[in-house]
């Protein structure tokens, strides 16, 4: 904004050129003071934002710190999911071979069972037979007291056999 001056003797007239420059310092004054405020606002404007900075940051900090415990307890948990599951194979190894080695050992005593069972009954039959023949070879006995040798062929011996063996097994 160009002032223009009227001319005096010698010169510009002093009064409008003091005038313009009072008026000019009081603008500038003017605008000094809506500047300073304006510079102490954003000031504040600044203080306050990074206040807020510093606490999204922090915030930002504790949510990374509770991330990274996340993530470390999720591999620990995995690492101990996959401990557990390892350890739960080996002890299904080792009951698997354990009962293997019971059903095995279960069957071969069954078998030496059977075999102990035929064994009696073959030594028994024998007694039976030994038995009668020295009742025959003796002739004391009428026949309705002779032993009845059919006893050993039907069912109800085998049971008889086996409570026998119970008896001297338990003894």
């Amino acid at each position: 904004m160009a002032k223009s001056f009227k001319k005096a003797l010698f010169g510009y007239k002093p009064e409008e050129v003091q005038n313009e420059i009072n008026r000019l310092n009081s603008v500038y004054q003017e605008e000094t003071v809506i500047l300073r405020a304006d510079i102490e606002k954003a000031k504040a404007e600044l203080k306050q934002s990074e206040a807020e900075v510093n606490a999204l940051q922090s915030k930002l900090d504790n949510y990374i710190s509770r991330e990274q415990s996340i993530v470390d307890v999720m591999v620990l948990a995995q690492k101990k999911a996959l401990q557990l599951e390892e350890e739960a194979r080996r002890q299904a190894k080792v009951m698997l071979e354990t009962t293997e080695k019971e059903l095995q050992d279960k069957k071969q005593e069954l078998e030496r069972l059977q075999e102990k069972l035929e064994r009696f009954k073959q030594e028994f039959k024998e007694l039976l037979d030994e038995y009668r023949f020295s009742i025959e070879s003796v002739g004391v006995l009428p026949k309705e007291h002779a032993p009845n040798l059919t006893l050993l062929e039907n069912e109800k011996s085998t049971e008889i056999i086996k409570n026998i063996l119970r008896k001297r097994d338990s003894s």
